[in-house]
């Protein structure tokens, strides 16, 4: 794939609507440069969401989710239009959906709209969780289908371990005996997620900057759930344990709103707590296996993370 830039993201929406008449806004993490966001305005149609992906098959994961997830009470954004431009960059139009992101309203809200948003939080990643089940767990093609054959958890966990391990192998990190250490760890902890058997739709990347929120009066209510494109069929305690990273670690104060809100549709296994310093562990060296040189505040979060699951597992 050719490098996304935004004169091609111009360059293309002038193509697709037939005219230079309309205005382009960034928004999202363009410096990662796993794709590009823009909110489009223009005077011949509504606002929408224009997505360029520069990484492959991110669209492919995000394209295949939403389309499962359209006739679902999950609050996405709607697909209008898909395609390819003329260097080979795949692109999306999504519809735009009203709302703030959690993360930048978060001191806005009392703490009653925060017990809501976390009940809501959980009932809609369970409503996420419920939609379907499949045979296999992975990540999907353009074809909607896992992109291999394996049927249970164990292997594709310890595929997606591999391949992170490689990525460490082939850098100079700092922290060198502590990453192995981690990887030692997981290794030998791996065959905890036996016991996983059943795969469903999973957004693995559940937290507050891809949740819209509004405020309502006393209340605030999620509006939308964003960016599918690590999405995949697979294990929904790796979204557990994301939701516990981000926000009940250091403080359980709206833990019990979240749990109410999960098991409205789904039971949260106990077991789980047990796996989560394995799935965090993960997370962590997953986190340091990319973010070094391209987010180092991102990778010192993922080394103190490696330190405390290490202890707890």
């Amino acid at each position: 794939m050719s490098v996304c830039s935004e004169v091609e993201a111009v360059e293309n929406l002038t193509k697709i609507l037939g005219t230079n008449n309309f205005t382009i806004h960034p928004i999202g993490n363009h410096s990662l440069g796993r794709h590009l966001v823009y909110r489009v305005e223009s005077f011949c149609c509504e606002t929408f969401i224009y997505k360029q992906y520069c990484k492959k098959n991110r669209r492919a994961r995000e394209l295949t989710a939403l389309k499962k997830l359209e006739s679902s009470k999950v609050p996405c954004p709607r697909i209008k239009s898909y395609g390819v431009t003329e260097h080979g960059i795949e692109w999306m139009i999504l519809s735009f959906l009203e709302g703030t992101v959690l993360d930048s309203l978060w001191d806005q809200l009392n703490k009653q709209q925060k017990k809501g948003i976390f009940f809501q939080m959980g009932s809609i990643l369970s409503a996420m969780h419920s939609v379907e089940k499949y045979d296999r767990f992975g990540y999907w093609n353009e074809k909607g289908e896992c992109s291999y054959e394996i049927h249970d958890y164990y292997t594709e966990f310890c595929r997606r371990n591999e391949t992170v391990f490689r990525q460490l192998e082939n850098q100079h990190l700092p922290d060198k005996n502590l990453l192995e250490k981690a990887v030692c760890a997981i290794k030998k902890n791996s065959v905890m997620v036996k016991e996983i058997k059943d795969s469903h739709l999973t957004h693995q990347d559940y937290d507050g900057r891809n949740i819209l929120v509004s405020i309502e009066g006393k209340d605030a209510r999620i509006t939308g759930v964003l960016d599918f494109e690590q999405s995949s069929a697979g294990n929904t305690e790796i979204d557990l344990s994301d939701v516990y990273f981000r926000y009940f670690l250091k403080s359980d104060e709206f833990e019990a709103q979240f749990k109410e809100g999960y098991q409205k549709n789904l039971l949260i296994d106990p077991n789980f707590f047990h796996r989560m310093p394995l799935y965090l562990l993960c997370k962590g060296v997953s986190i340091c296996s990319w973010s070094y040189m391209t987010a180092p505040d991102y990778y010192r979060e993922g080394i103190e993370l490696i330190k405390l699951m290490i202890e707890r597992l």
